[in-house]
């Protein structure tokens, strides 16, 4: 880069690094997505409980007792779906933060993840639905980069 450039010459550069800046930026945007959503898909696998069909499982007592009688807590595939529909609404770079937000804010290993559905054209709801902290550390644990 020498001073014998002209302006456009200058501008064509600066637009060429612009370009590449965006192409890059999109580039980690699906890294980031993508290798949270493995770690939280791992995740997931991990906890093995019983299933007896596709919508019921069976919780032992001791796991109830203290703990949300939701299956988002139990199921960590339902705590996968929790976490990935929180996330979607979020940029992909974000994600990681956002989950250690999460995790920074459970109490007694319970993880209240806002979830906001539009209930009509007017206004939406949003609920605070628990999952598991232990299912948010193994993600955490997973996705470090």
């Amino acid at each position: 880069m020498g001073n014998n450039q002209t302006l456009e010459q200058i501008e064509r550069e600066i637009n060429e690094l612009e370009e590449r800046k965006r192409f890059l930026q999109k580039l980690y945007e699906q890294k980031c997505e993508t290798a949270i959503k493995e770690a939280i898909e791992e995740s997931a696998q991990e906890k093995k409980i019983k299933r007896v069909s596709q919508h019921i499982i069976i919780v032992n007592h001791s796991d109830i007792i203290g703990n949300p009688w939701n299956a988002e807590f139990h199921d960590w595939y339902a705590s996968k779906d929790v976490l990935l529909q929180f996330l979607s609404k979020k940029p992909a770079e974000s994600w990681r933060d956002c989950i250690l937000k999460l995790a920074d804010n459970a109490k007694d290993g319970v993880v209240y993840v806002p979830i906001t559905r539009k209930v009509d054209s007017y206004y939406s709801k949003t609920t605070k639905t628990p999952i598991s902290l232990d299912f948010v550390q193994a993600v955490l644990t997973k996705c470090k980069h």
